[in-house]
């Protein structure tokens, strides 16, 4: 009572209710402070299956290999990673898994790669000149 506009008291929308656990892949360079926190917390939650791929390790798990595999994720984390560091059909199919699939991508600054060794780029940059939109 009293109020000058009422109808601004509700909102109507969707919520997708997920009864998978959410799937997360995380991609660091280095086991610095924040993967080893962030990996140890998402391990706890027991609505996350996380996968990790720590680039430094000699045996690490490899890259999704198809854009099928990337999509199977719902989140992707990056890491201190370079454009470098990821091979051109990651970058492409990383790209096709955000625009293409609404897959949900978390970059985390650090001092080696993100964001400073992005600047200017864009996410998909074919080195050959043509680039996608979207800049980091």
């Amino acid at each position: 009572p009293g109020e000058a506009n009422a109808e601004n008291n509700t909102r109507d929308f969707r919520v997708q209710v997920l009864k998978d656990r959410l799937k997360v892949l995380f991609v660091e360079s280095q086991p610095r402070w924040e993967f080893r926190y962030l990996k140890n917390d998402l391990i706890r939650d027991k609505a996350v299956d996380l996968s990790t791929i720590l680039l430094a390790e000699p045996k690490h798990p490899p890259l999704p290999a198809s854009r099928q595999d990337w999509f199977k994720n719902l989140i992707v984390i990056l890491g201190d990673l370079t454009p470098d560091q990821l091979p051109l059909a990651a970058l492409q199919q990383l790209e096709s898994f955000v625009a293409d699939n609404g897959g949900a991508l978390i970059v985390i600054a650090g001092p080696r790669g993100m964001p400073t060794a992005w600047r200017g780029q864009r996410l998909l940059d074919d080195r050959q000149g043509r680039r996608t939109a979207g800049s980091l």
